[in-house]
């Protein structure tokens, strides 16, 4: 199981279903990931350890509703966060579908 999948904190993940204003119920339904899996990912005090297919679920999820996961950029100014992207008129929906994932930190 890889150790770290793309430093996304646990703060990240509820940030990003705040945002959309989902229950874990809904999170769960829409990702197939269990509603006590994703409470643990929640819950952990940083960045939780979690297998490729969850990580996959879970984040695809998000992307799909236009979540964007920051990294932590190591300024001042800025750390680990997440961003709605709101649909722009003309907004080609096909360019969500070659959005980058990035790879498991082994």
């Amino acid at each position: 199981m890889p150790d770290r999948l793309a430093l996304i904190t646990s703060c990240q993940y509820r940030a990003a279903r705040a945002i959309l204003q989902w229950s874990l119920e809904e999170l769960s339904e829409r990702s197939g990931v269990s509603v006590s899996t994703l409470r643990r990912i929640e819950n952990h005090p940083s960045i939780p350890p979690l297998t490729t297919e969850v990580y996959q679920k879970v984040v695809c999820t998000f992307l799909d509703a236009r979540i964007r996961f920051l990294p932590d950029d190591g300024s001042s100014e800025g750390g680990p966060g997440v961003l709605y992207c709101y649909p722009t008129r003309g907004t080609d929906d096909d360019v969500l579908k070659n959005r980058p994932l990035s790879p498991p930190i082994e």
